[in-house]
């Protein structure tokens, strides 16, 4: 499965994936999950996909004009990066490591950087890693997490705007 998948990455001209990601460190890890306002969990078993809300706040501090249309592009969810006609909102969660899988389709492995593999990705990419729609770049780590794990020890919902101007300060 992995031949076929780089066979046919190579010949689309898509680079294949990175063979190593970060390992996360410590016990918890804060992490961001956004979705349209309307968006909800409709059971606590339901999967959410999350990106570190370190990495995304530090690519914030590069890139100080981004607003909600590019944020969504870096994250794989919109291919433009002019303001969406939705709102969004962010819902940060403190999750515990042991309840984060890494999204990576056709892995060889059980197991990258430190945390187990599952499938499922939805952002643009099956890498464990978001698809930056802007030029199809490597955008921020991904992980996979229950609700009900990653609200077990409370979370925060902002609209995504006043998170964004907010990291700007």
């Amino acid at each position: 499965m992995i031949f076929w998948t780089l066979l046919m990455s190579l010949a689309l001209g898509a680079e294949p994936c990175s063979a190593t990601l970060p390992p996360v460190q410590g016990s918890t890890v804060s992490v961001a999950w956004i979705t349209p306002v309307r968006e909800g969990v409709l059971r606590g078993g339901a999967w959410l996909e999350v990106v570190p809300t370190a990495h995304l706040r530090e690519w914030l501090g590069d890139h100080p004009d981004a607003d909600v249309g590019r944020t969504l592009q870096l994250l794989g969810m919109r291919r433009r990066d002019t303001p969406p006609s939705r709102l969004y909102k962010i819902t940060v969660f403190e999750a515990p490591v042991e309840a984060l899988c890494r999204p990576i389709r056709g892995a060889a492995s059980l197991s990258v950087g430190g945390l187990p593999v599952c499938d499922g990705a939805r952002r643009g990419s099956s890498c464990g890693y978001t698809a930056d729609k802007a030029d199809d770049s490597r955008g921020l780590d991904v992980f996979r997490v229950r609700w009900r794990d990653a609200a077990a020890r409370g979370f925060c919902v902002l609209p995504l705007d006043r998170f964004l101007a907010e990291g700007r300060r």
